[in-house]
């Protein structure tokens, strides 16, 4: 954790473990975390670990803004998923957020989110990457676990790392799973743990998967996160490797995830 001061921090939840994760380590540091959660997306345990928290729809944008002012916050932070599926299962969007989408010809997941940190910071939020204040969050690039991949699996991470790089510059998804030099599934608008799932249905063993962040990645919002979730699903899928991108990825419950992957024998390697 890093040792700045103590202050009142916006915490913008969405899905996963990861609004919960910040949220507790920034409150150890002194922090007063004011949480805006997501309907339909936060997890409600997320309450036990904040100083205020609010709820709001994923369409309500100007109730967002007006909460965190009248919580007299300056910065915010956005942690967990904001599912894209949302645009299409007609949720009520304030006027202020349909005219944030209607502006955008490409609604990928950075032109939205970038569109939405504009309106933060037109309004006097100011939106901070989440490992300002957690410092614990990366790992140095290397083999995390006992088990380095073989020579052939780290063919298919160099491939994959290659591939999914690609796809998160297009803001179409940041995962994809291989398998003996043949790319068996990438990621959309489902999401990391679905895309792995898809995959465990094609070939029943000894997949490779890559999870990276773009080139020119805003370490505001969007940042690739891996955790006990995401290995529970790694376990079921029968994958044999795990490849992270360490400049771009959150690890979460680290030591947790290590261990797990030593006890099922997989490779967990930060590239």
């Amino acid at each position: 954790m890093t040792a700045s001061k103590p202050h009142r921090i916006g915490l913008l939840a969405g899905s996963g473990q990861y609004p919960i994760h910040f949220a507790r380590g920034a409150r150890l540091c002194g922090h007063k975390v004011v949480a805006v959660a997501i309907e339909e997306e936060a997890d409600p345990k997320l309450a036990d670990h904040v100083d205020e928290i609010h709820w709001a729809g994923v369409g309500h944008l100007v109730d967002i803004l007006n909460t965190f002012r009248e919580a007299r916050v300056t910065e915010v932070v956005l942690t967990g998923k904001i599912h894209k599926t949302h645009l299409f299962n007609h949720v009520t969007l304030d006027d202020q957020m349909k005219k944030v989408i209607a502006s955008l010809p490409r609604k990928d997941d950075v032109s939205l989110l970038c569109a939405i940190a504009r309106e933060f910071e037109r309004t006097g939020l100011k939106l901070r990457e989440p490992t300002a204040f957690l410092e614990d969050l990366q790992a140095a690039p290397g083999v995390l676990t006992r088990r380095s991949p073989t020579v052939a699996e780290m063919a298919d991470v160099n491939y994959g790392f290659t591939v999914a790089k690609n796809l998160a510059d297009l803001g179409i998804g940041q995962t994809v799973v291989v398998k003996g030099g043949v790319i068996l599934a990438v990621e959309a608008i489902e999401g990391t743990d679905k895309t792995i799932e898809r995959a465990g249905t094609l070939v029943p063993d000894g997949l490779v998967v890559v999870k990276v962040g773009s080139r020119n990645q805003d370490r505001r919002f969007d940042m690739p996160v891996v955790g006990m979730e995401t290995m529970k699903v790694l376990v079921q899928s029968h994958v044999t490797v795990l490849a992270i991108d360490a400049a771009n990825t959150v690890i979460l419950d680290r030591e947790s995830l290590v261990e797990e992957a030593d006890r099922q024998g997989m490779s967990f390697i930060a590239v």
